[in-house]
């Protein structure tokens, strides 16, 4: 499923004519805007993943540094 968004142009344009822009400027903006909006946008559930597999990729790293550090533990002690 695809989530669009709807951006009006033309509100966008009479907006920015109102708040002092040229019409050129106002619709270059417009322009822009629009094809911003068309780029893939980050969703909520892609936030949601990415944050879990860094938790995950953190949770490795920490527990592989605890098995090294336990066998570091473990060589001292018999050399002692």
């Amino acid at each position: 499923m695809s989530d669009s968004v709807i951006f009006d142009t033309h509100e966008f344009v009479k907006g920015a004519i109102d708040a002092g822009f040229e019409p050129t400027e106002a619709e270059c903006l417009a322009r822009q805007a629009s094809r911003a909006l068309k780029t893939n946008l980050v969703t909520k559930d892609d936030l949601h993943t990415e944050i879990i597999t860094a938790k995950f990729d953190l949770l490795k790293w920490i527990i592989m540094a605890l098995i090294a550090q336990a066998g570091l533990v473990v060589a001292l002690v018999k050399l002692l």
